[in-house]
């Protein structure tokens, strides 16, 4: 996956929790944009059996980097694992053309053990499905809903970007300390983020409707 593309376009996504029309959008935006690669950002699945939903992303033949969310059954893993064109980045660097992808989920610990080794990587793009807490994270009753241990993680670590989902009420963009945080999340008013690198710098980031 060490493409050479100097310009890349991801789209990111979050939350789709199996929904057909969620699906048919990524499919047909998928066919107008064209973009080079695809995030998803956790609660993938509709319920434990659903086979369907990683079955459709698969045929879209994009490669799609993902990570699990805390409605995904533990199947998703091997779902991914039987699949053609999705690749599960828990706890692993994943290189796509000049990025440098990297997943964690809710054992931060053992997600984070190999981390350290894309260090001085650049750009260094990390994906959760939890927000950072106090970014992009109210719920429908106005409350911060994040994770501490992300926030401290994008302290550390400071990763060019991190792309997340989970809070269906709070989807878009912010920055802080010079790390970019979208928030992808289909369940609300969003339908994912179009996200442009260039040179290895984040160029653009607009969120899809």
């Amino acid at each position: 996956m060490q493409r050479e593309i100097e310009k890349i376009l991801i789209y990111a996504c979050a939350d789709i929790h199996g929904v057909r029309e969620r699906l048919r959008f990524i499919g047909e935006l998928v066919e107008k944009e064209k973009p080079h690669c695809l995030v998803v950002a956790g609660d993938i699945l509709s319920h434990p059996g659903d086979s369907l939903t990683v079955a459709a992303l698969d045929e879209l033949e994009v490669e799609t980097f993902v990570v699990p969310g805390n409605m995904d059954s533990p199947n998703l893993k091997d779902q991914v694992a039987h699949s053609r064109n999705l690749y599960w980045i828990v706890g692993r660097g994943e290189r796509f053309a000049m990025i440098h992808f990297y997943g964690v989920d809710e054992k931060m610990n053992l997600s984070l053990k190999e981390l350290p080794k894309l260090m001085g990587q650049s750009p260094l793009v990390l994906i959760s499905h939890r927000p950072p807490w106090g970014i992009q994270d109210r719920d429908f009753f106005g409350r911060h809903a994040g994770s501490k241990e992300i926030a401290a993680l994008l302290k550390n670590w400071k990763p060019k970007l991190l792309i997340c989902g989970h809070i269906h009420e709070d989807p878009g963009y912010s920055k802080i300390d010079d790390v970019h945080v979208i928030n992808c999340s289909m369940g609300g008013a969003g339908r994912g983020y179009l996200i442009e690198f260039e040179d290895g710098h984040l160029t653009g980031a607009k969120m899809v409707r």
